[in-house]
């Protein structure tokens, strides 16, 4: 399939098929958030690898770029330098043209981050040829075009829009190294967007564009001012550099967090730059060399790691449900935290399940699917705890991030497991396999 149709047809296929839709559940850490709710949700390696590829071949060459730039959106009094306030400082699809050569960039926000994670998560990458034709034809949507704010933004869009917004659900795109703070440009640290913006990529006046008889603005823009502007376009779009995690209206967490955002929790980002910088260590390293980036960041500092989200479809964040929360939170200690020790780890309930029939293929001792099913089959009371990936249509509920495979048949193993279940395994497995699994 060619991008122009990927675009035109991005709700197919639904998220409800790619990942699952968002269902009711909780975890009462960071490592238990990231392991249950936001490892699921990540494209597969090999997709992360196709776009990272096709984007550093993209950004080499700087006089025949188009670049977006997470800039421009914002609806605040504060006045811009040409002072705009508001609205009318809104650019999103207002494209910005180099006099000398082809590079230019457009303003736009993560709508249309959205578009290239919903590709990366079912499975889609293009072409490097019809990606840069995409981007340097203005054909790749810069977000939507909301009724609030179409009156002032419409008169110098350039950039088309998406039609169909809230092709995510109730998903949220968080980016793990912001597009807007800590950069490091020929040794000056700028720690904001407003700082970076003003020298590198300002949103200036509005009739720098509106008296263009093109609606395009026609700036000298240095090799230096180039390179920055990649490394924002880079940071802005690339699947390394972000995850899922459920809207803010869509989860509660105790103690609270700023903005009510998981996704902008310093120990959450931290956990999922951990991953992506051990699963993917050229690419990482390639990828931190490109964005000018420089840690500047106390985002973990004194913040708890043993915070407690709900999540779920009819989870709100009213003022009732907070009370109503806090109520509940002091029964939270009749939730089982046990730890196992397995093979020199200390585990959860989940991973404990999970390492136990990783390392019992590992070591043979299960040679066939069959095998597996008939010997665990009855341990989660009724419930299945394995399952071929092709049958999964809820992937919240099974660990899916790693590939299991017997008689050439991919499957995942359950994270809904229970003290009694997990007993129950635990008997099964250090008998059959003669493995020493101990509560810790």
């Amino acid at each position: 399939m060619n991008l122009i149709k990927k675009l035109d047809t991005i709700r197919d296929p639904q998220i409800s098929k790619s990942i699952g839709l968002l269902t009711k559940g909780s975890a009462y850490s960071v490592d238990e958030f990231f392991e249950t709710f936001v490892l699921p949700k990540l494209p597969k390696p090999e997709v992360i690898k196709k776009w990272h590829r096709l984007l550093i071949e993209y950004v080499s060459d700087l006089n025949n770029l188009s670049c977006a730039v997470r800039y421009g959106n914002s609806g605040n009094k504060s006045a811009s330098k040409s002072g705009e306030t508001g609205y009318k400082k809104l650019r999103r699809g207002w494209l910005t043209k180099n006099i000398d050569d082809n590079f230019e960039y457009f303003y736009a926000d993560n709508y249309l981050t959205s578009f290239i994670y919903k590709m990366a998560i079912d499975g889609y990458c293009p072409t490097l040829q019809s990606f840069k034709d995409t981007f340097l034809t203005h054909k790749f949507p810069y977000g939507f075009n909301f009724h609030h704010d179409k009156k002032y933004e419409a008169e110098g869009t350039i950039i088309p829009y998406g039609k169909e917004p809230g092709f995510l659900g109730n998903y949220k795109i968080s980016h793990i190294f912001n597009t807007g703070e800590f950069y490091i440009v020929d040794g000056k640290k700028y720690s904001t967007i407003k700082m970076l913006s003003e020298e590198y990529f300002d949103i200036g006046s509005r009739d720098q564009w509106l008296k263009e008889s093109d609606k395009i603005r026609k700036l000298n823009i240095t090799e230096t001012e180039k390179k920055v502007i990649a490394a924002s376009f880079l940071r802005f779009v690339h699947p390394l550099n972000y995850f899922l995690t459920p809207t803010r209206k869509k989860h509660k967490c105790t103690p609270a967090v700023r903005f009510n955002d998981i996704g902008e929790y310093g120990p959450l980002v931290e956990k999922v730059k951990e991953y992506i910088k051990n699963t993917y260590p050229q690419e990482y390293a390639e990828f931190i060399e490109k964005i000018m980036w420089y840690d500047g960041s106390n985002s973990t500092k004194g913040l708890p790691k043993d915070i407690h989200v709900k999540y779920g479809p009819d989870t709100t964040t009213s003022s009732s449900s907070k009370s109503k929360h806090s109520s509940k939170s002091v029964s939270t200690s009749s939730k089982d935290f046990s730890l196992y020790e397995f093979n020199g780890m200390v585990l959860n309930k989940r991973r404990l399940a999970f390492e136990v029939i990783k390392q019992a293929i590992i070591d043979k001792k299960i040679k066939g699917y069959s095998e597996l099913i008939n010997a665990f089959v009855d341990v989660g009371l009724k419930k299945r705890n394995f399952i071929k990936l092709n049958d999964i249509s809820d992937k919240s509920r099974w660990i899916t991030s790693y590939e299991l495979i017997l008689d050439g048949i991919q499957f995942a193993v359950s994270n809904q497991w229970t003290k009694d279940t997990i007993e129950s395994f635990i008997e099964r497995a250090n008998n059959k396999f003669s493995y020493s699994i101990k509560k810790r």
